[in-house]
């Protein structure tokens, strides 16, 4: 659903009603609600591979999420229950991820998590630059994308100076042995779509993380930390990002509609 989010956004542009959207609307395929409920139905599809454990782990994480939520009118008292919601999906996660044994269905899942990180990642720093606030919101809000993405503290030893947008850009995308920027994380996909048998009859996904690789590195070269300071180079910057969010949602589905026969029958 991750690259779902900008059509739904682009609908409404309040940034409380953006809010409610994804906190309460029950129709809408990016919000909480719905996604939680085709989690808990994907995972019921398959509840006879999980412990007694990991079922009531989920079924509680939705149950609470429905019954503590119902009622609220506004998006902030949505937050300790957010919270709650995010240690009940850790507590999931973790009960299985040692268990899980390392076969293509664990590599499938390791690659859609890179996708997803990386989806995120250039959907902020786009914003970042969509919005191309003054200072000194400008710095907020490269420090709140730092924040997210757990760069904060990396990015203060490195650079010794206030978020600046040229700066985040350089460390997020093109920091070489760096698990958090795009250039890393895409080195890391390849090394897993690797390890993957070819689809029938179609060519290996893996193929198509090349190209993306050498237009990151075309764009890094320009980078410096005046990037996102002029209007040249901050559309540059923008139409990178959206070629890269354009090819990472191609692979999604790429690998979707290769390895997932049932595809789109659990919500």
């Amino acid at each position: 659903r991750i690259f779902e989010v900008d059509g739904w956004m682009e609908k409404v542009k309040d940034p409380d009603e953006r809010l409610k959207l994804i906190l309460s609307d029950s129709s809408c395929p990016i919000g909480v609600g719905p996604n939680l409920s085709s989690f808990h139905r994907a995972c019921m599809a398959a509840r006879e591979e999980w412990s007694v454990t990991s079922i009531l782990a989920i079924e509680s994480a939705r149950e609470n999420w429905f019954t503590n939520t119902k009622g609220f009118d506004s998006p902030y008292p949505y937050e300790a229950e957010l919270e709650k919601l995010e240690l009940s999906l850790a507590a999931f996660h973790g009960l299985n991820l040692d268990s899980m044994t390392r076969d293509e269905a664990w590599g499938l899942l390791d690659a859609g998590r890179r996708i997803e990180r990386m989806a995120t990642l250039t959907a902020l720093l786009s914003y970042v630059l969509e919005v191309n606030e003054p200072e000194p919101m400008a710095t907020l809000l490269n420090e709140s994308v730092l924040f997210v993405s757990d760069s904060l503290g990396t990015y203060q030893t490195k650079f010794l100076t206030v978020p600046t947008t040229g700066l985040t850009l350089t460390l997020l995308l093109g920091e070489e042995d760096y698990p958090r920027s795009l250039r890393y994380l895409l080195e890391r996909l390849e090394n897993v779509l690797n390890k993957l048998k070819p689809p029938a009859k179609r060519p290996h996904p893996r193929d198509r993380i090349p190209p993306m690789r050498e237009e990151l590195a075309r764009f890094v070269t320009e980078l410096n930390p005046e990037t996102g300071t002029t209007d040249q180079s901050r559309k540059a910057a923008l139409d990178f990002l959206a070629s890269c969010r354009r090819q990472l949602k191609e692979l999604s589905d790429y690998i979707t509609t290769s390895y997932f026969s049932h595809a789109g029958n659990q919500g």
